[in-house]
């Protein structure tokens, strides 16, 4: 049915449990598993914030850029690990990109995916995780299933 998984993860828990079900999914099928992880520039999240107009005031570009990359390195090796334990095949990704719904569709064709795993919302953070809008964007922009996962 399902033969390659692409997991959007934010770093929320309930992306958390998302890709923990996803993997569980990949397991039962024998699905290859792409993890990603979306995070916005600095300018575009810093877009409406006094940082854009007189940068370094409000939260230092560099410092951002070395806090996403150490986040998203750490997500990705703790869904990787999951998915390794699990038995699974499984390639981690990491895009930056103003619009992640967007990084998360294409990434999904590009990757010839034929399933998107993802939370229904995310939670503010650092890097400009996913919002709950991008998981609505996700499910109107995509021609591939989505299966949102909803903590319950």
């Amino acid at each position: 049915m399902f033969t390659h998984i692409l997991l959007a993860v934010d770093g929320s828990q309930v992306s958390l449990e998302a890709a923990r079900k996803g993997i569980a999914l990949a397991r039962c099928l024998r699905a290859n598993i792409t993890v990603v992880v979306v995070t916005v520039p600095w300018a575009v999240y810093f877009a409406r914030e006094l940082a854009v107009v007189v940068p370094d005031i409000v939260f230092p570009e560099a410092e951002y850029e070395a806090k996403r990359r150490a986040e998203v390195a750490r997500l990705l090796s703790a869904i990787e690990a999951g998915a390794i334990a699990a038995g699974i095949p499984v390639k981690g990704v990491h895009r930056c990109h103003a619009s992640p719904s967007r990084a998360i569709v294409e990434l999904a064709e590009h990757e010839r995916c034929d399933l998107i795993v993802m939370a229904p919302h995310g939670e503010p953070g650092l890097g400009g995780f996913l919002v709950g809008s991008e998981t609505m964007k996700v499910l109107t922009r995509s021609s591939i299933p989505v299966l949102v996962h909803r903590q319950g």
